[in-house]
C-alpha cells in the first residue's frame, strides 16, 4: 500500500512538471496575467527627468569623510582622538568615520551640515525648514541612484514625486509665515518654488443676495443691542442721580 502511494505521488509530480514545461501552461498564463495586473510588465515606461549635475558630481563630495558618524558624535574619546590623532588607533577611527558609513549616515551628516544655517536651536529637527532640508537631501540621493544604478526602477519616480509635493507644501507654509527663512532655504538649496494659484470662485446673484441679507441682519442685531445697552445706561445714571438727591435732602433736613 505504501509503495502504491509513493508511486502515485511520483507520477503526479512528473505530470505536473511535464505540464509546466509546455509553453501553454495554465499556471504560467495565470502568473503572466497577475503580473500584468500588478503593473510589473508595463511597457512604454517614461524615465524620470534628472538634473545633469546629479551625474557630474554627488552632494556628498564636499563632506569631510574623516569625521565620525553622526550617531557616534557624542562620544568624548572619539572627539579627542580626532583632534589629537594620537590617543586611539587610526584604523579604529577610519572604521568609525563616514568613509565606512552607509547611505543613511551620509544623509544625516549632510542634513546636520545644512542645519548649522537653518536650525532654530541645537535640538531642532522637526521645524519646516529642517524637514525641507531632510527631504531635499533624500530627493537628491534618490535621483543620483536612479541616474547611475536603478534606471529601470518604475517605483522611484512616484516616490520622488510624493516627496517633492510634500516639500512644496512645507515651502508654501514658510512663504506664508516665515518669509525670510523661505528665501534663505531657496538660496541655500538652489531650488525653485512655484507658488500655488490664488483661489478664484464665480459668485452668482443668489450668493450676493444671501450675503447682503446676512450683513443687514447682523447690522440690525448690533443696532438693537446698542439701543438696549444705551437704555440700560441711562436708567442706571437716573437711579444714581435720584439716590444722590435723596442723600442731599436728608443732609439738609438733618442740618436744619
Amino acid at each position: 500500500m505504501i509503495k502504491l502511494q509513493r508511486f502515485l505521488i511520483s507520477t503526479m509530480q512528473n505530470m505536473r512538471m511535464n505540464d509546466c514545461v509546455q509553453p501553454s501552461c495554465h499556471v504560467m498564463q495565470i502568473r503572466m496575467k497577475s503580473s500584468q495586473k500588478r503593473g510589473r510588465m508595463r511597457r512604454g515606461h517614461t524615465p524620470m527627468p534628472v538634473p545633469p549635475e546629479r551625474l557630474e558630481w554627488s552632494q556628498f563630495d564636499a563632506l569631510d569623510k574623516k569625521q565620525p558618524r553622526p550617531d557616534l558624535k557624542g562620544m568624548s574619546f572619539l572627539e579627542e582622538s580626532v583632534q589629537t590623532e594620537q590617543s586611539t588607533d587610526a584604523r579604529v577611527l577610519k572604521v568609525l568615520s563616514l568613509e565606512f558609513g552607509n547611505q543613511k549616515d551620509l544623509e544625516k551628516a549632510k542634513v546636520l551640515e545644512y542645519g548649522k544655517h537653518l536650525q532654530r536651536h541645537p535640538n531642532d529637527f522637526d521645524s519646516p525648514e529642517m524637514q525641507v532640508a531632510q527631504l531635499t537631501v533624500h530627493i537628491r540621493t534618490v535621483q543620483e541612484q536612479y541616474a547611475r544604478i536603478f534606471r529601470q526602477d518604475n517605483k522611484l519616480p512616484g516616490a520622488v514625486k510624493k516627496m517633492v509635493e510634500r516639500r512644496n507644501d512645507l515651502l508654501d507654509f514658510l512663504h506664508l509665515y516665515r518669509f525670510e527663512t523661505y528665501t534663505k532655504v531657496l538660496k541655500l538649496f538652489k531650488i525653485t518654488h512655484k507658488l500655488p494659484p490664488l483661489e478664484t470662485r464665480i459668485r452668482s446673484e443668489l450668493i450676493d443676495k444671501v450675503t447682503d441679507m446676512r450683513i443687514r441682519a447682523f447690522a440690525e442685531s448690533r443696532r438693537v443691542k446698542f439701543k438696549e445697552e444705551e437704555r440700560k445706561r441711562q436708567l442706571s445714571e437716573l437711579k444714581q442721580h435720584l439716590k444722590e438727591q435723596l442723600i442731599n435732602e436728608k443732609n439738609t433736613v438733618a442740618t436744619a
